[in-house]
């Protein structure tokens, strides 16, 4: 393994619990709704590609392979980095947490599923999304790598785009009104200081 920066170690370090928690809650998911819908061959394609914004860094951490592709930046980029890699820590485990047995690995919802507009989601419609864009841009500046650093933003981006339109017309079928309501009130990725109805935001 490469002798590591002090912030290659914190992206490092910091990826345990993300893990751990993400374990944790898949094996919960397993468990509790062994039945849950086949999920599309594209959910587990896109799904699929986003680990590579994870494996790709791992491997620049452990392999010289694409040293050539380094770059410097300031000093505070990596406490920068550290900072937003903490929130979306923070975020993460909240996310997994107040959502609890509502959360589904997939664009489908469990079968049990209950709309959650409590803890973090009652000031942001996709916190665990909002979680893996902190992360992502947090990546960059603690990977200073062309390739490593940019990898989860490239493979995170079409999961999102193809998910999250999917799962909120998903929850608008089950939902209805009481969904569309808690659309009109909150944003998908921040705290929504307005309110603007009838969209998708």
């Amino acid at each position: 393994m490469k002798l590591l920066s002090t912030f290659e170690a914190v992206y490092l370090v910091g990826t345990i619990p993300a893990s751990f928690i993400r374990v944790v809650y898949t094996r919960r998911f397993s468990q509790n709704d062994p039945e849950v819908p086949v999920p599309h061959p594209r959910d587990r394609l896109w799904m699929s590609l986003s680990t590579l914004g994870i494996i790709i860094p791992l491997c620049y951490l452990a392999f010289p392979w694409i040293d050539f592709a380094d770059y410097p930046l300031l000093p505070w980029t990596g406490w920068l980095g550290t900072l937003l890699f903490s929130a979306a820590l923070l975020l993460l485990w909240r996310s997994y947490t107040d959502l609890g047995k509502s959360w589904s690995p997939w664009a489908e919802p469990r079968k049990d599923n209950t709309l959650i507009t409590t803890g973090i989601y009652n000031r942001i419609r996709h916190p665990m999304y909002a979680a893996q864009w902190l992360w992502a841009v947090a990546q960059m500046f603690l990977l200073q790598n062309w390739i490593a650093g940019p990898a989860m933003i490239v493979t995170l981006l079409p999961l999102y785009l193809y998910r999250v339109e999917k799962e909120e017309q998903l929850m608008l079928e089950r939902n209805g009104q009481k969904y569309r309501d808690y659309i009109n009130r909150t944003c998908r990725l921040l705290p929504c200081p307005f309110n603007n109805p009838g969209t998708l935001r």
